[in-house]
């Protein structure tokens, strides 16, 4: 059996700490109290981080019964935010729901907002540089962000999460963010179509995939003709098409995946978007980048 010398293994063990640090950034569990409970988020310092220099911010909402920790691990985001230098934060709901029609009574806006003020308050943070994305339940509560904070938010990325009846009502003098929502065509839980229905003489339900983005244009002050784009190889396992709205100063698109459903974050699904291959995941980095200018 051969050894190891004791200051060779120290040497060895100490690169490999070097190593770890440098190819990738640091993940930690944060809490703060809000309405009298104890709620918690993690954060993500990407690679080479420099407090002197201020950073976009990346909240990432994770679907109904999972986690923040699981939102990290299935998005798979961290080469990226550490390429973009993106400080991104998972918080996490309450039972693992989030409170987007208002009837858990878990105030999630107040919270998010507490978290965006404790993350800009202990990080360089530039606070015009705000980004929301969710997936699912998380999706939604995005969407009621996307109305309730539109003044702390620069852009959303919704996936597999339409806008609902309600949050629509709530949102109409809302100020413009930019949006890019993915959808899937038979999604089995927010159908591409929406869902409605009628109770005591007010529609309820979700929009379509189309009336979302369509809401969100008009909200935006965008052109009401959208442009539609194949944007999938050949060869892809799902096509994508992309409609795009001209808008001054925002980004409004709607991603349509045909035969994705709802379960299962397709982040590897290949793209090309202005002659370059990339996947879905770059695609939505692509976007936050051209949206924060």
């Amino acid at each position: 059996m051969k050894f190891i010398p004791i200051l060779t293994l120290f040497c060895l063990m100490i690169s490999g700490i070097v190593n770890a640090q440098t190819t990738e950034g640091t993940m930690e569990r944060h809490t703060l109290t809000h309405d009298d409970r104890e709620r918690d988020y993690l954060v993500y310092t990407p690679t080479d981080y420099d407090d002197s220099q201020s950073h976009t911010l990346l909240l990432a909402l994770h679907p109904a019964n999972t986690s923040a920790q699981d939102m990290a691990s299935m998005t798979n985001f961290k080469s990226l935010a550490d390429a973009n230098q993106v400080l991104m934060v998972f918080p996490n709901s309450v039972s693992g729901r989030w409170d987007s029609s208002g009837a858990l009574a878990f105030d999630d806006v107040g919270f998010i907002s507490a978290v965006l003020d404790t993350v800009i308050a202990d990080y360089a943070i530039d606070e015009s540089k705000v980004f929301v994305l969710g997936y699912s339940s998380g999706g939604l509560m995005t969407m009621k962000l996307r109305c309730a904070l539109a003044d702390r938010i620069i852009g959303i990325i919704s996936y597999a999460a339409p806008m609902t009846f309600q949050m629509a009502n709530d949102c109409l003098s809302a100020d413009s963010v930019s949006a890019l929502v993915i959808h899937g065509s038979v999604d089995e839980v927010f159908p591409y179509a929406g869902q409605v229905s009628v109770n005591n003489g007010e529609l309820s339900g979700t929009f379509s995939a189309d009336q979302t983005i369509s809401f969100l244009a008009s909200l935006n002050g965008c052109d009401s003709q959208a442009q539609i784009k194949h944007i999938s190889p050949e060869n892809a396992p799902n096509a994508v098409f992309a409609k795009r709205y001209i808008c001054d100063n925002t980004l409004t698109e709607l991603y349509t995946v045909v035969g994705l459903g709802h379960y299962g974050w397709a982040g590897s699904l290949p793209l090309i978007i202005d002659d370059e291959t990339l996947t879905l995941n770059d695609a939505i980095f692509k976007f936050m980048m051209a949206a924060r200018g």
